[in-house]
C-alpha cells in the first residue's frame, strides 16, 4: 500500500480534503507557510509524525529548512 493510499485510508478519500491542502501537497512549491498549514492539517488529523513526513516528502520534494520546520511543530505540538 502507498503512502497516500495509507493517509486515504485514515482520512477518507482526497476528493474531501480541503482544497488548499492538495495544492500544498501536489502543487505549490514549499514555503513556510504551507508547510505549517500541512503540519497543521495533518497533526489535527491525529496523523503520525513519520507517516505524514513520509507523504509530504514524496509529494513535496522540501528543502531542508521545511523539512526541519515540519518536524519541530509536530514536536511542539506533543
Amino acid at each position: 500500500m502507498s503512502i497516500l493510499n495509507f493517509v486515504e485510508s485514515r482520512l477518507g478519500s482526497l476528493k474531501n480534503w480541503p482544497h488548499d491542502i492538495l495544492r500544498y501537497i501536489f502543487y505549490v512549491k514549499p514555503r513556510r507557510f504551507t508547510t505549517l498549514q500541512l503540519a497543521a492539517f495533518f497533526y489535527g488529523n491525529k496523523i503520525p509524525l513519520d507517516t505524514a513526513f513520509e507523504l509530504y516528502q514524496e509529494c513535496n520534494n522540501p528543502t531542508t529548512k521545511d523539512i526541519e520546520l515540519f518536524r519541530k511543530k509536530y514536536e511542539i505540538w506533543q
